[in-house]
């Protein structure tokens, strides 16, 4: 995270949450669908990691559970759509 932070002023986490540079797949699948979906993956792409990165909740925040504890994150990210 730090090395791709350099090309912006923001800080690396702030970077990551927010940032339009970074490009990987993201979906959401029902809980128990987990172990199929880790099995038949690492069968199909033996060399490409997936991560679970979180969980989908019934509540209007967002939160960022590190070694800093659980906090609730402000509302933002790129907008695609902003005149610079």
């Amino acid at each position: 995270m730090r090395a791709r932070s350099g090309k912006t002023s923001k800080p690396p986490l702030a970077a990551a949450l927010s940032d339009g540079e970074d490009f990987e797949l993201l979906w959401t699948l029902d809980r128990s669908q987990a172990v199929a979906l880790k099995d038949a993956w690492k069968e199909a792409f033996p060399d490409t990691p997936l991560s679970c990165i979180g969980k989908v909740i019934e509540q209007p925040e967002i939160y960022l559970k590190d070694d800093q504890g659980l906090r609730i994150l402000p509302h933002h990210g790129y907008d695609h759509l902003q005149q610079s």
